[in-house]
């Protein structure tokens, strides 16, 4: 079995942005202006997904809702650090039927900038991702449930295309 070699790429340093995640903080600062997005950090924080396993998503961002509720579950109030995990900036709790319901203003989500790669003989663009970091942003989208997990890329026509993980 003959395996096809891979062309090196550099590592970028942590807190370091390649030229597309450059492009896409100034995306992101137009957003902001407009008032579609709230604010935005580039890798924030690492996500634990395993034993010595970890993802660090290029954006957290945070986005205004018209309002979203979610029921907490006794699971999102005891996680491994013993705090509370929320999706996102918590407007009210209450109480209905015995279960807590938050009422959130904002929620987080987690962009993953990759580059473009065109479909053979069709004008649609797909992100470029190898397969260990599509695996590791699945594994962060179903263990994290609470917040989305988002792949941008940019399309042919110059507009960032966007993909919900889920």
């Amino acid at each position: 079995m003959k395996f096809k070699a891979r062309a090196y790429r550099p590592k970028m340093k942590p807190g370091q942005m390649n030229k597309t995640e450059r492009s896409y903080r100034d995306h992101l600062e137009l957003l902001k202006k407009s008032g579609e997005i709230l604010d935005y950090q580039y890798e924030p924080e690492t996500l634990k997904l395993g034993p010595d396993c970890r993802y660090t998503p290029d954006y957290r961002v945070l986005v205004p809702v018209p309002e979203y509720s979610k029921k907490i579950d006794y699971i999102d109030l005891a996680p491994e650090g013993g705090y509370i995990t929320m999706p996102g900036e918590v407007k009210s709790l209450t109480v209905e039927n015995g279960s807590l319901i938050a009422t959130f203003d904002t929620i987080i989500e987690f962009h993953e900038v990759k580059g473009t790669k065109k479909k053979k003989g069709s004008s649609q663009t797909s992100p470029y991702c190898e397969d260990d970091a599509l695996v590791k942003i699945k594994t962060a989208s179903t263990i994290h449930y609470m917040y989305k997990f988002i792949i941008v890329w940019k399309g042919l026509n110059g507009k960032w295309e966007r993909r919900e993980i889920n």
